[in-house]
């Protein structure tokens, strides 16, 4: 491996070491070790499994983890109409917006298949 190989690498496990300390800082709540060893890879977080795409994004947005929770059960439960976190949050805000006080998880999760079979 060259010497930029190893700067390189060192600072992708930084970077993604003091994203996973950042998430357990703001929702009080221990990451595993992620699957097979693979730093930047799919974390066990509580009953979910987050890509580190997904949990770099959650702390970049400022996204709760009762978010993370529903968007995962959503796509469990809608396994067809997958949603990246990405649009599920930016709809689920847009339509609290639109809506108001009137937000049920149920609501929103009929506006999301909505939206995928229009």
């Amino acid at each position: 491996m060259s010497n930029t190989n190893k700067i390189l690498k060192t600072a992708f496990n930084n970077a993604v070491n003091g994203y996973i300390k950042e998430f357990q800082k703001r929702h009080k709540i221990a990451v595993d070790e992620p699957v097979g060893g693979i730093v930047g890879g799919v974390y066990p977080v509580s009953d979910l499994w987050l890509d580190f795409a997904d949990l770099k994004y959650s702390i970049d947005n400022d996204i709760d983890f009762e978010t993370l929770q529903e968007w995962q059960d959503f796509n469990t439960e809608y396994s067809k109409a997958f949603v990246k976190l990405e649009a599920f949050w930016k709809l689920k805000r847009d339509f609290k917006f639109k809506k108001g006080f009137g937000y049920t998880p149920d609501n929103f999760h009929k506006y999301l298949i909505y939206l995928r079979i229009k």
